[in-house]
């Protein structure tokens, strides 16, 4: 009777040891944070598991630099600098993910982070900045659903952003949106 409820104890022991080894195994894999860098290394998205929603993988989240010759109307009314653009387009998130962004501005000025969806703009909070050398800095942000991340790197005071859209629709066909236009328009 002895060996048996020794083999009994030996045995809940060995069962409560490889739950406490799954239960940190699901733990552990439920903070790891996955990541997507951008090809020019200039952007990189972390993110738990968690976040992503059902049917997504991580291999079908992208995060791509737009080349400046393909910046909208609306970008260079912003004076977009840097423009990344996650995908898939307008994909929600269980929860906040970061993007962290390498940003260069001229004497030091914060640079300011937009995010462009359906040509509604949201300005994006800077959660934290690495200076990196006087003109260069990775600058967080935090991001529930994807688009566009519009960088502009210098701002003029009197700078608003209602003030630099256009009433009426224009032509993102347009190397210039303000081609055509008036100096009094």
């Amino acid at each position: 009777m002895g060996q048996s409820a020794v083999s009994l104890r030996t045995k809940i022991i060995w069962l409560a040891i490889i739950i406490t080894i799954v239960a940190a195994f699901f733990i552990w894999r439920e903070q790891k944070d996955y990541k997507v860098v951008s090809e020019n290394g200039d952007a990189e998205l972390s993110m738990a598991q968690s976040a992503l929603p059902e049917g997504i993988k991580l291999s079908d989240i992208t995060l791509t630099q737009v080349p400046a010759e393909e910046f909208s109307a609306l970008a260079l009314a912003l004076g977009s600098s840097a423009i990344f653009r996650l995908g898939p387009d307008g994909l929600q998130f269980k929860k906040p993910v970061n993007l962290s962004l390498r940003t260069t501005s001229k004497y030091g000025i914060m640079p300011v982070i937009t995010h462009v969806h359906n040509d509604e703009i949201s300005l994006l909070e800077i959660l934290s900045t690495e200076i990196i050398n006087d003109e260069t800095q990775m600058v967080s942000v935090a991001l529930s659903n994807f688009s566009e991340i519009h960088v502009t790197d210098t701002i003029a005071e009197d700078f608003n952003v209602a003030d630099e859209i256009p009433d009426e629709p224009v032509d993102t066909n347009k190397k210039n949106p303000y081609e055509g236009m008036s100096e009094e328009e």
